[in-house]
């Protein structure tokens, strides 16, 4: 037989009711956690008048397509002014949503209300990480002109009463990008860390 490539991008939707355990997959979504309703109004079973409801919205849906085709102009400049100052990954999932924006101002500007709260809510959910609160440190640590060593972020985080041991700080400080220098303080031989301030805001 002959291998045959197709283009088979399109947005899906998942269905969940906890975050995803890898954070690289958990980053290119627009998460919605779902959580079970108490709302009485809802049938176990769905009447008739549900799929006749259902079959409506498709046909608004499509005649929503066939009527605003033309307005579509993919301006790839607007796009990229659009997407500026949203985390990238997060941006590579709204890059077809901004395609939208060409259509009115309105929608333009319902499309940068929806991409700054997902970007807050991001920052949000990100400062609770343990990556998170270690960012937080080495800022605190600047800000007081110190500089940033595993000992030091281990202290600010609480030290022994800390859910974070030196070790995992230190791996988690080497995997954030920053550069390694080893260097003498009170005596002992420490590791010094050194990032320029866009990493420290991703």
């Amino acid at each position: 037989f002959k291998l045959k490539a197709f283009t088979c991008f399109c947005p899906k939707i998942i269905a969940r009711r906890f975050n995803f355990s890898d954070s690289a997959l958990e980053s290119r979504c627009l998460p919605e956690l779902m959580q079970e309703t108490d709302r009485e109004e809802i049938p176990i079973i769905f009447p008739p008048e549900f799929y006749a409801e259902e079959e409506n919205l498709r046909k608004l849906l499509f005649s929503f397509r066939m009527e605003n085709w033309t307005k579509f102009q993919i301006n790839y400049e607007q796009i990229q002014i659009l997407l500026k100052g949203l985390d990238r990954r997060l941006a590579q999932g709204f890059s077809c949503l901004a395609a939208l924006s060409s259509i009115s101002e309105e929608v333009e500007k319902e499309f940068k209300d929806l991409a700054k709260y997902y970007q807050d809510k991001k920052a949000e959910e990100h400062a609770d990480t343990p990556e998170g609160r270690i960012v937080f440190a080495m800022k605190d640590l600047l800000e007081r002109k110190e500089i940033i060593t595993t000992e030091n972020v281990w202290g600010i985080l609480g030290g022994k009463e800390s859910d974070l041991n030196k070790r995992s700080i230190g791996m988690r400080l080497k995997s954030l990008g920053g550069k390694r220098q080893d260097t003498e303080l009170d005596g002992k031989r420490v590791a010094k860390w050194f990032y320029v301030e866009k990493q420290l805001e991703k």
